[in-house]
């Protein structure tokens, strides 16, 4: 699903890049941009090619960037981040899922949690033969990176600010370092995280997985310890 997830986010990507810049990468950065990203990420060419052709299709709506705020299990706080043709319909099925939600998660008001997540740039870079620390470390200075640290799997997390990221994913693949696309992105972290229990654990864990098999949503970011360590994350 995390990877069907993500080619959704990349074909929508494209499209909103084609439709307002056009379909020529040359003279469109932002088309550009996506494409690099969905190369990165092997996404299918016919999923490429079929978003750049429904740019031109004057039938088709513009897509929005769209973000949903709430409070969920045991306190925490979430960010729900969505890119659509209809902020109607998205609007619609993130208020169904929390309209069956138990236990006292619910739709905040606008500005009332984002202020406690920083957005960042993440790099991911995959676990690799000789991808020792001071490896890392030297060339996340060299590519402008703020900061670097090991993640799971033998795998590295480089983290800039949103001006840098691309630049900074470009100097690290340029230094022969595997770059995890499917992993790596603009994210929202939370300033502080919140302690929970193993059932408020679990209802946020299910609460995010309900959000994130919409159509519309592309991530959810979560401030409840641990959780963002399981990947709810893709932005």
């Amino acid at each position: 699903m995390k990877r069907a997830k993500l080619y959704g986010k990349l074909g929508k990507l494209i499209l909103q890049a084609a439709k307002a810049g056009g379909p020529d990468p040359i003279g469109n950065i932002r088309l550009r941009e996506a494409l690099a990203i969905a190369k990165q990420a092997n996404c299918p060419r016919e999923i490429v090619d079929r978003n750049v052709k429904k740019a031109g299709d004057k039938s088709q709506a513009d897509f929005s960037e769209v973000m949903y705020e709430a409070y969920g299990p045991g306190g925490t706080g979430l960010l729900i981040c969505a890119l659509t043709d209809n902020p109607n319909r998205a609007a619609s099925d993130v208020r169904t899922v929390f309209g069956k939600v138990k236990g006292g998660a619910k739709l905040a008001e606008s500005g009332s949690v984002a202020f406690s997540f920083t957005k960042v740039g993440v790099v991911v870079l995959e676990a690799a033969e000789g991808l020792d620390e001071d490896a890392v470390l030297t060339a996340a200075a060299d590519a402008g990176a703020e900061d670097a640290a090991p993640a799971t799997g033998g795998r590295w997390r480089v983290t800039a600010s949103p001006a840098d990221f691309g630049a900074v994913r470009d100097a690290l693949t340029g230094a022969g370092l595997t770059v995890a696309a499917d992993a790596s992105g603009l994210e929202y972290i939370p300033n502080a995280t919140v302690a929970l229990s193993d059932e408020d654990f679990e209802a946020a864990e299910g609460l995010i997985e309900k959000l994130l098999a919409l159509d519309d949503v592309d991530a959810v970011y979560c401030s409840g310890e641990g959780v963002m360590e399981e990947g709810e994350g893709e932005e």
